[in-house]
């Protein structure tokens, strides 16, 4: 895990009661549906923000991913519940850009994991996503 890179893309917004909850690393949004799962390594937390940063190509370099529709779900396939939903990344147009999401769930208690990110209009760009919240003690 490359702490710097987090650092560098933590809100400061979750503060200090915010953890990183899991990420995918150069996600694809060329193609349409699930793109990438992400494992949440707690049995019940709270997702506070999700971050969609670093749009690049291929290669490597700078990517324009602003037309880019995305949505994360808690099941396979756009099914579950909704936490963001048609979320489009105004904004990721390169390296240093990124893009905090609304989220259409945020006042409840999530126990599904992993989650799926799901591309419903595809962009030429890789991406990084990052998932920030709290752990909820209890139902283990």
């Amino acid at each position: 895990m490359d702490y710097n890179i987090l650092a560098s893309h933590r809100p400061s917004r979750v503060g200090a009661g915010g953890w990183l909850l899991g990420y995918a690393r150069n996600v694809n949004l060329t193609a349409t549906g699930d793109a990438a799962t992400i494992g949440i390594p707690a049995a019940n937390y709270r997702l506070r923000n999700v971050v969609i940063a670093r749009s690049v190509n291929s290669s490597g370099t700078t990517a324009d991913g602003s037309s880019g529709v995305v949505s994360l779900y808690t099941g396979a396939g756009g099914t579950g519940t909704a936490l963001v939903s048609s979320q489009t990344l105004t904004g990721v147009t390169g390296i240093t850009k990124f893009l905090e999401a609304t989220l259409a769930v945020n006042d409840t208690t999530q126990t599904a994991g992993p989650l799926y990110l799901n591309v419903g209009t595809g962009v030429a760009a890789y991406v990084d996503i990052y998932l920030y919240g709290d752990l909820v003690p209890g139902r283990e």
